[in-house]
Formats: structure tokens, C-alpha cells, sequence
């Protein structure tokens, strides 16, 4: 049994519910530095 997917099934509700506010927050952050990307490179041509 793969290690990572174990200490999932370990996890209490709350800890599983703060990994999913976090895993929503580096979406965002992730999608807010493709966005800045795409910007700065539109400012460069």
C-alpha cells in the first residue's frame, strides 16, 4: 500500500478539512502567478 495514501486514511476530519482550505488557497495563489505571468509578459512585447 502506497505510504502517502495510508497517512491520508489517518487524518481526522478536521485535519483532512484544513488540507483542503490550503490545497483551494495554492490553487489560487498558483492561478493569481500564471495570471501575473501572462501580464508581464504582454507588457514585454
Amino acid at each position: 500500500m502506497d505510504d502517502s495514501r495510508y497517512a491520508f486514511a489517518e487524518l481526522e476530519d478536521e485535519q483532512l478539512d484544513e488540507l483542503k482550505r490550503l490545497e483551494q488557497e495554492l490553487t489560487a495563489a498558483s492561478g493569481q502567478a500564471v495570471t501575473l505571468i501572462a501580464y508581464e509578459k504582454k507588457d514585454a512585447e
